[in-house]
């Protein structure tokens, strides 16, 4: 384990305060659980965080619920909103003093913590996340928790398979929802995180 070679490779995942050390313990606990390689996950973390413009300059109303409102999406709109009050709650935290992804150039912002799940994507993960971590609510700012919703969603996406085709299928499906997403942006993710893998393997 070479952990100042990590700390190279993670740079938008330590901005947000993450350590080398514990990425890789959380990563490595998350992966074994779900059954995908850790550091295909690291991977997917570190590109989200610097995607989500490190995890945390946006806020809920302007980067999420007015942003849905100009793209016309009114029902999206509050099923995001009504998702992010429930999970804030469950943790009995301040709405306007809780940061999420900004609005990118390709969509709308509102994604929380690092593994930068929308709200409503995340309280379908609560339940299984709960059970694996043993923390209810689970919290999408802590890092147990947030590293193990991303690792269920890739193995569900096929991650678990290990090979190259799957991986990129679940790392498509981690950005679009859809596993033959042939988007620039699609594209651009998946190989991304494929090279970043790559890179942190070499010193896991």
């Amino acid at each position: 384990l070479d952990l100042e070679k990590i700390k190279e490779q993670i740079f938008y995942l330590r901005q947000n305060g993450i350590s080398a050390e514990d990425a890789v313990k959380y990563a490595q606990l998350a992966a074994i659980r779900a059954g995908i390689r850790p550091a295909f996950l690291l991977a997917i973390l570190e590109i989200e965080s610097g995607l989500g413009k490190n995890v945390g300059t946006g806020n809920w109303i302007d980067d999420m619920y007015n942003c849905y409102m100009r793209l016309k999406k009114p029902g999206r709109a509050e099923t995001e909103k009504n998702a992010f009050f429930a999970i804030i709650s469950k943790l009995g935290l301040d709405p306007n003093n809780v940061k999420v992804s900004r609005e990118p150039n390709y969509g709308c912002g509102g994604a929380i913590g690092p593994a930068q799940f929308l709200p409503s994507i995340w309280l379908s993960y609560e339940e299984e996340v709960s059970r694996l971590t043993g923390h209810n609510p689970p919290n999408p700012w802590v890092i147990e928790d947030s590293f193990m919703a991303s690792a269920v969603k890739l193995a569900r996406g096929g991650a678990d398979k290990k090979t190259k085709d799957s991986e990129i299928k679940a790392a498509k499906i981690y950005i679009s929802g859809k596993p033959a997403c042939n988007s620039r942006i699609c594209n651009y993710y998946a190989n991304t995180v494929q090279r970043k893998a790559y890179q942190i393997e070499q010193n896991l």
